[in-house]
């Protein structure tokens, strides 16, 4: 997996959000870790970010559903 730095994502504004545990981040704070954590939980999370790597869904470990049925098919042919 790519190393990424702090840079990667960015919050929307700078406010402070509650990502559990009493954690309150906002971009000063925001490592590329505990954005990956906070996206598995749930991915729609990505709409409070600017910014963010175009490959976020794999680095959560979101697989498309075309990509399961491809290998699917791909396995019982």
């Amino acid at each position: 997996m790519k190393k990424l730095s702090m840079a990667d994502f960015q919050l929307k504004g700078n406010s402070y959000y509650n990502f559990g545990n009493g954690l309150k981040v906002n971009n000063d704070r925001l490592t590329n870790e505990l954005v990956i954590e906070f996206l598995k939980v749930n991915p729609e999370r990505i709409k409070l970010f600017s910014k963010y790597p175009g490959n976020w869904k794999d680095l959560v470990g979101i697989t498309p559903k075309s990509k399961i049925l491809n290998s699917l098919t791909k396995w019982f042919k």
